[in-house]
C-alpha cells in the first residue's frame, strides 16, 4: 500500500515539475515577443520576471589567415632572380671606372699602332734615301767602279823549241795586289793547261808548265818571266802587278842566257 502511495506521489511531482517547465518557456517567449512595457505589465501581474534577453550575438568569421608556404623551386627561381638583379646593378662609379680603363686602353692601343706606322714610314724613307744616293752616286766615284772592273794585263807562254808557244797573248783580268803568280794560276786555270808550284809569296817557285818541268832538258833548264820586257829574279808571288802589264813565262835551257 506504501509503495503504491510511493509511486503516485512520484508521478505528480514529475507532473508538477513539467508543468513549471512548461509554464517557464511560455512567459520567456511572451517577454522577448512583447515591448518592454508588456512585459513589465506581465511582472506586475503575474509577478514573474521576464528572463533578461541576450543581446544578438554576430558570428564573425576569421579570415583565413593561413598563408601559403612557397614550394622549392619557387624558392629557387626568387633567389636566381634576386642575385640577377643585385649582379645587374653596378654602381655608377664602378660603370665610369670601367668607360676610363677601357677608354685608356684604347688610345694606348692607337699610340702603338700610330707608333708602328711612324716608324715603318722612317725606314722605308731611309732605304729610299740609300736607293737614291746609289742611283745619284757621283762620276768619278763611277769612273774608279769601272777602272777597277777593267783592270787587267796580257800573259803568254813560250817554251821556245821545245813545245813552242802554249798560250798566246791573253787578256787577265786582275785585283788590286795581284802577283804574278797570282795571274799565271788564273789564266792557266782558265785556260786548263797544267801548271804546278811550291811555296808562296817570296818563296813560291814555278816547277813545271803543260808537263814541262824544270831539269826536263838539262841541268840548266826551267821557267823564267818577265815584266814589260825586264826579267826578274825575284819569286813569282813576291812581285805585284798593275794594270796594263805585259807578262811572258819563257823556258830557258841556259838560265836564261839563251832568251
Amino acid at each position: 500500500m506504501q509503495r503504491r502511495w510511493s509511486a503516485v506521489l512520484v508521478k505528480l511531482l514529475f507532473v508538477l515539475v513539467a508543468f513549471g517547465w512548461i509554464a517557464g518557456c511560455q512567459t520567456s517567449e511572451l517577454t522577448s515577443e512583447r515591448p518592454p512595457e508588456e512585459a513589465n505589465n506581465l511582472i506586475e501581474h503575474t509577478g514573474v520576471e521576464a528572463p533578461a534577453t541576450n543581446p544578438p550575438v554576430t558570428i564573425v568569421e576569421e579570415q583565413d589567415k593561413s598563408i601559403e608556404m612557397p614550394s622549392a623551386e619557387q624558392k629557387n627561381t626568387t633567389q636566381k632572380k634576386e642575385t640577377t638583379e643585385k649582379t645587374s646593378v653596378v654602381p655608377q662609379e664602378k660603370k665610369q671606372a670601367q668607360s676610363h680603363q677601357v677608354a685608356n686602353q684604347q688610345q694606348g692601343q692607337n699610340n702603338q699602332v700610330a707608333y708602328k706606322q711612324e716608324k715603318g714610314e722612317e725606314k722605308k724613307q731611309d732605304q729610299q734615301d740609300k736607293q737614291d744616293k746609289q742611283n745619284q752616286s757621283s762620276p768619278d766615284e763611277g769612273t774608279k767602279a769601272s777602272e777597277k772592273q777593267s783592270l787587267s794585263v796580257t800573259l803568254s807562254i813560250d817554251s821556245q823549241s821545245i813545245k813552242g808557244v802554249i798560250l798566246t797573248k791573253t787578256t787577265v783580268s786582275i785585283h788590286e795586289g795581284d802577283t804574278v803568280l797570282d795571274v799565271l794560276v788564273r789564266a792557266t786555270k782558265e785556260k786548263r793547261i797544267q801548271m804546278e808550284y811550291k811555296g808562296r809569296g817570296g818563296t813560291a817557285y814555278v816547277q813545271g808548265i803543260d808537263q814541262l818541268y824544270e831539269f826536263d832538258q838539262g841541268p840548266t833548264s826551267g821557267w823564267m818571266y818577265s815584266v814589260n820586257g825586264e826579267f826578274i829574279s825575284k819569286s813569282a808571288g813576291a812581285v805585284k802587278v798593275k794594270d796594263g802589264d805585259e807578262i811572258i813565262w819563257w823556258y830557258t835551257l841556259d838560265l836564261g842566257r839563251d832568251l
